[in-house]
């Protein structure tokens, strides 16, 4: 008995006659010719556009109104889930490489050997905790004032920052400060600012 496959609009597959054995596959091969896209932030009007698929981000921030007192146009980034899942890919290749490092590092004696195991405890503590990680999609489009013309994808977010007066200082600090900006002061003046507050 020979095996064939047809392929049927859903219209003609109404009327098609089935047989015992058959396999149906219901399956959209139709690449969407129209593209959601959000923008997010500081923007004046809708916050949703339906582009064509060849549209590039110039085209579309065309169309979106900003206050320009109150929008940083030079910061704009897209959030993207193609990044996304990429982003996630890499994380997840490094853990995997990082708990082969120390799962595979030999070990001299009995007291390096008790000390590799509590590094390697500490290690998969640390790497269950990172695989729950969902990344961004961050796409940076702005460099020293200029926003790359990059094509558009379907479920893109634009991210329009507003401006801001303050500067956040995070990290090997002793508290995570926000900082009123001042166009005199260097990195090092906003780092010992938030050390003593």
């Amino acid at each position: 008995m020979a095996t064939f496959s047809v392929y049927l609009p859903y219209s003609d597959f109404e009327t098609f006659n089935l047989r015992d054995g058959d396999r149906v596959i219901f399956n959209d091969d139709i690449r969407a010719q129209v593209f959601d896209i959000q923008i997010s932030g500081s923007y004046l009007g809708p916050s949703y556009f339906a582009v064509k698929k060849e549209t590039r981000l110039h085209d579309l921030l065309a169309q979106i109104e900003v206050d320009k007192n109150l929008t940083d146009y030079e910061s704009i980034y897209i959030q993207r889930k193609s990044v996304a899942v990429k982003q996630k890919e890499m994380i997840d290749q490094s853990l995997e490489r990082l708990e082969r490092s120390v799962f595979t590092a030999p070990a001299s004696s009995d007291g390096e050997a008790k000390i590799r195991a509590e590094e390697g405890k500490m290690i998969l503590e640390f790497t269950e905790r990172a695989r729950k990680i969902v990344p961004l999609g961050k796409v940076v489009i702005s460099d020293q004032g200029k926003v790359a013309n990059i094509q558009l994808e379907q479920g893109d977010i634009v991210f329009i920052p507003a401006k801001t007066d303050l500067i956040q200082v995070g990290g090997e600090v002793l508290m995570p400060q926000a900082l009123v900006f001042n166009k005199n002061a260097s990195v090092e003046d906003y780092i010992a600012w938030s050390r003593w507050l």
